[in-house]
């Protein structure tokens, strides 16, 4: 049968090949130990920020009377850094934080980690070049996209006002418009993440117009 709390044991040990034997006793203590249930997220556990200078939010998981959550920077209490005690976790830096549930008063016992990721993207850059700044009216431009994405990006154009021949990928040819005046051209970048940026850039179309003096001689 398994020994219970407070039970005295017999031990022996045995040098092999020889006849020597020692033995002894040792007291028993049975294991108490109860899981604690997990924490339970109250915060996203994926909260996301595009190109920001200043990270200031706050974690939050919550836990049974019977139980008190702690804060790690790591998975594991071995290599973890002790972060915090309390239901919530104040975050100013991009990373994975990671609450757990330790029984009251603290026997050691603790659930399974709960990760809350905080991510800090980079925010495209959306510019794009022209072929002309001003023509005249019925001319056409054509349009490279010059700005930075990764591969999720959408890229949206507006056109104002124009007619367009041709696009592929990350041109656009044939551009023209059929009245004279300033319009704006923007495009707009956006990542799968969510992080966008947008650049506008004016073109003028001149009128045909021509005076034509009379020739007198």
């Amino acid at each position: 049968p398994e020994p219970e709390d407070g039970d005295v044991l017999q031990w022996q040990a045995y040098v092999s090949g020889s006849t020597c034997v020692a033995s002894g006793t040792v007291t028993a203590n049975a294991c108490t130990c109860i899981i604690p249930l997990n924490p339970v997220a109250v915060s996203d556990t994926f909260l996301s920020f595009c190109d920001a200078e200043n990270i200031d939010i706050l974690l939050e998981a919550s836990a049974t009377d019977t139980t008190f959550i702690q804060w790690y920077d790591a998975d594991n209490l071995t290599n973890a850094t002790l972060l915090g005690e309390e239901n919530t976790l104040a975050v100013t830096e991009s990373g994975t934080y990671y609450a757990v549930a330790l029984n009251v008063p603290n026997d050691d016992c603790f659930s399974e980690f709960v990760a809350f990721e905080v991510a800090n993207f980079e925010n495209p850059i959306a510019d794009f070049s022209l072929s002309a700044d001003t023509i005249c009216l019925f001319d056409e431009i054509n349009i490279t996209f010059v700005g930075t994405a990764d591969s999720t990006a959408t890229i949206e154009w507006t056109f104002e006002n124009a007619n367009i021949a041709t696009e592929t990928g990350n041109e656009i040819s044939g551009i023209s418009w059929t009245a004279a005046g300033t319009y704006e051209i923007t495009v707009l970048v956006t990542e799968e993440n969510g992080c966008s940026d947008s650049f506008t850039q004016s073109i003028t179309v001149s009128s045909l117009d021509v005076e034509i003096s009379p020739n007198v001689s």
